[in-house]
């Protein structure tokens, strides 16, 4: 599949959300990564066509992986494409991360509350604010496996930690939500898999982060993806969504789009 009919395929599922973005403030959360990367070329394309701006935020964190020059890598490519990246600081060192026996955890907090506090500064409208996020299909099937085999454990002392995490990643399968103040969160890439990401990439000569996490090894979905990858095995997002909702305790999308923001972005977003 082509870049080209990739972007008219996605602009045909989204076109109701598109259609909206006019008058509203979207701010992309952008890490430099594939799958932000991909989200940023279709809403930059997008914006063109459907008359809506946005801004990009990135958290440059873990500092290992955002040395001066990719940042300035990233950064030029998008400055040619006509968005202007904003890099945020989420910690001075890495240290936080060399001392936690869960590092991508306390990665995850890190940058949590920074965008916590840059959102609460940025945001003076809460009813005109649409947030996108990047997850792909690849992630949602990793997550579904989690979420699967977390019913299978046998330490009762995980029951309450495995309910908060099955809230943190359910939110994840809605493309859209839209909640209690009048924003949105919009997750513009959930049917889009690591393969058809990987090759728009390379058609589309678009740049992402080089840098790999010194952590990575800390995220089940990465050790999925491998095993996704040797088995040949391709994914649909409907199907898969249809399944996930007959799951025992799948949290529905009433559970996130009834909740207070203050509770949302600081604890599940």
């Amino acid at each position: 599949m082509t870049g080209n009919s990739v972007y008219s395929k996605w602009k045909e599922a989204y076109e109701t959300v598109l259609r909206t973005l006019g008058d509203k403030q979207v701010i992309l959360l952008f890490s430099g990564g594939k799958d932000s990367s991909v989200a940023m070329d279709l809403l930059v394309r997008a914006s063109t066509e459907y008359g809506f701006v946005f801004s990009s935020h990135g958290g440059a964190y873990p500092v290992h992986r955002y040395p001066k020059e990719e940042i300035e890598k990233l950064s030029s490519y998008w400055e040619t494409r006509g968005v202007q990246v904003v890099w945020h600081e989420v910690a001075s060192s890495d240290e936080p991360l060399v001392q936690s026996q869960n590092p991508c955890k306390v990665c995850q907090q890190l940058r949590r509350k920074r965008f916590s506090e840059f959102l609460g500064k940025e945001v003076k409208d809460w009813q005109r604010l649409v947030l996108v996020a990047c997850y792909s299909l690849s992630d949602l099937v990793s997550y579904a496996v989690e979420h699967i085999l977390g019913g299978f454990t046998v330490n009762g002392d995980d029951i309450e930690q495995r309910k908060y995490r099955a809230m943190e990643t359910a939110q994840r399968f809605y493309p859209i939500l839209r909640m209690r103040e009048g924003y949105s969160v919009f997750r513009p890439l959930v049917y889009l898999d690591e393969e058809a990401i990987s090759e728009y990439l390379y058609e589309m000569k678009i740049p992402y982060l080089s840098i790999p996490c010194a952590y990575q090894d800390f995220r089940p979905k990465r050790i999925l993806q491998e095993y996704y990858e040797k088995m040949g095995l391709q994914f649909d997002y409907h199907r898969l969504f249809e399944f996930m909702r007959k799951v025992k305790d799948f949290p529905l999308e009433h559970s996130y789009e009834t909740m207070g923001k203050d509770a949302y972005i600081d604890k599940f977003f």
